[in-house]
């Protein structure tokens, strides 16, 4: 394997750069950012093991996989190692490469990871079975490709899993007139500032639009939580657990799917 010889100088560099952004931001942990990150991580996982659920071997691949974490976690349950194969692409150098080494450390020898573009996948026509893509098609200034690129991964009856904040929340609408009405100021959330990122930030109906016009069809829709989460709602403990208990509720109740910061979408190729 050809390691670039300045990898650990640059990793070291993008984990200053992540400490140091915590540092300023104060960022010591936050609860309600974490429940909002495992209900994402959840849908995403629940509808993966209903994909795999039933099928002797699986393929899959991960676009946009980071430093591969979905890949490890979704490895590590039972019987899913013994099953499935996965192959990550990601378009950062530096990730794939810390990928690549925690996979040799710790011994997944079922996983592969490469670079490569999320609207330009180097792969061939019908290759998987599964694909999955969390937080990734908000960062494109194509998302649609991208969809199209998953449509022609997957193999026929193969399932994609969407992972994408909803711009469209009923939630935020609500917080927006109760900021207009001036009864509650938001503190500032320092997690929200890498929104600038998101250049294609959707709602859910036009990400199940954007689903349907690329030839897939929408098996499930998840809501994620009700709120994003952040230190500014941490100073709001007892609020935080009726949100909780709201949001709990509405996964549960008809006509509320909307209310919610992110929408996992589960997706089938006829």
């Amino acid at each position: 394997m050809n390691v670039p010889s300045d990898f650990k100088d640059n990793y070291f560099e993008s984990l200053f750069q992540e400490f140091q952004t915590r540092i300023l931001s104060r960022a010591h942990g936050s609860y309600t950012k974490s429940y909002e990150s495992y209900k994402r991580m959840k849908n995403t996982e629940s509808l993966f093991l209903d994909a795999v659920r039933g099928k002797p071997r699986v393929s899959v691949l991960d676009v946009g996989c980071g430093d591969g974490y979905h890949i490890f976690v979704f490895d590590t349950v039972e019987g899913i190692r013994e099953q499935a194969t996965f192959q990550g692409v990601d378009i950062s150098e530096l990730k794939v490469e810390f990928a690549r080494r925690i996979s040799l450390e710790m011994g997944f020898e079922n996983v592969q990871f490469a670079e490569g573009k999320a609207e330009n996948l180097g792969f061939r026509d019908e290759s998987f079975d599964i694909v999955l893509c969390s937080d990734v098609v908000e960062h494109l200034e194509n998302p649609e490709r991208c969809f199209s690129e998953i449509r022609r991964v997957l193999k026929p009856g193969g399932t994609a899993v969407i992972t994408t904040p909803n711009s469209s929340s009923a939630m935020i609408r609500f917080a927006n007139l109760i900021k207009r009405a001036g009864l509650f100021k938001k503190p500032p959330n320092p997690e929200m500032a890498q929104e600038g990122e998101h250049i294609s930030l959707k709602g859910m109906k036009e990400w199940i639009r954007l689903a349907k016009d690329s030839g897939l069809e929408v098996s499930a829709v998840r809501r994620g939580a009700l709120i994003f989460g952040g230190h500014a709602y941490d100073r709001h403990p007892a609020l935080f657990a009726l949100v909780l208990l709201a949001d709990r509720l509405l996964d549960v109740l008809p006509f509320f799917q909307n209310w919610c910061e992110a929408v996992t979408l589960k997706l089938v190729k006829p």
